[in-house]
């Protein structure tokens, strides 16, 4: 985030604006293990053990993948941004989000959509099908604890403004 902060005050003028969305995790003070992120990773991470359990996948790929994600609470981006001192909060809010239950299939497959890149490049094109129905299957045993903390989930509206 810091990086990003930086290039993005090059790029813009002093006095300039830049608006941000970003998924975060509310309320502030959630343990990642407790949130949406947790769940998903503890899933994934479960369905690779597994995979390399039954033979699919080897342990030394498993082990050496990293998946690069956080979802900062909102009290951490804006203590993220004040330290990074390019920009000054103009604006900051939790946006409503009226959400249609979806299924565990459609979760599984906007997950797929997210990493369906990354999961190839590190285990290969050749297994991407059957870690994604892997996955898909533990997503419908585990997708009551999903709902449930999906509902920590916002995005957030961040208006900066460039320090003239």
């Amino acid at each position: 985030m810091e990086s990003f902060l930086n290039a993005r005050a090059e790029e813009l003028v002093p006095g300039g604006l830049m608006v941000l969305i970003l998924a975060a995790v509310v309320p502030d003070g959630i343990p990642l293990s407790n949130s949406y992120v947790g769940v998903f990773n503890n899933i994934l991470g479960s369905c690779f053990n597994d995979l390399a359990k039954m033979g699919v996948l080897s342990e030394e790929k498993v082990d050496s993948f990293n998946l690069p994600t956080y979802n900062a609470t909102p009290k951490e981006l804006e203590a993220i941004i004040r330290t990074n001192g390019n920009f000054t909060i103009e604006k900051m809010e939790k946006l409503s989000q009226p959400r249609r239950r979806i299924t565990a299939n459609e979760y599984a497959s906007g997950i797929r959509a997210g990493i369906d890149g990354l999961i190839k490049k590190h285990f290969g094109d050749e297994f991407v099908d059957e870690i994604f129905n892997y996955f898909t299957t533990k997503v419908e045993e585990n997708y009551s604890i999903i709902e449930e903390k999906i509902r920590n989930v916002r995005n957030l509206f961040i208006s900066l403004k460039r320090f003239a």
